[in-house]
């Protein structure tokens, strides 16, 4: 059987640092990025803040799918933010397009 090193678990210099990558990763936003969310451009926010902003708004005003929840109905607050015509994209595509916003 083997066993766990608990000091490695219970590290501080590990569990104190601060992981400055992907989610956590504070960041700068777009000035449209800005006016969609209301945020202040001169801040900086970590990414899953805004995701979890944009997937309020998405559940807020029933843009999922009825037929399908892995795709969101794009709207024209949507679209002016995305730059994508499509009416309808999957939640990786929103991602993809959410990037060009970070700074």
């Amino acid at each position: 059987m083997e066993t766990i090193n608990l000091y490695y678990l219970f590290d501080k210099k590990r569990t104190n640092s601060p992981s400055h990558y992907g989610l956590t990763k504070p960041i700068n936003i777009s000035k449209e990025l800005a006016s969609f969310t209301g945020f202040d451009i001169n801040n900086t926010y970590f990414r899953f803040e805004i995701i979890r902003f944009v997937l309020n708004y998405i559940k807020n005003n029933k843009l999922f799918d009825e037929n399908d929840k892995r795709y969101i109905i794009v709207d024209n607050e949507l679209i002016k933010l995305l730059k994508d015509e499509t009416n309808r994209i999957t939640f990786y595509k929103l991602q993809e397009h959410l990037r060009y916003h970070f700074f």
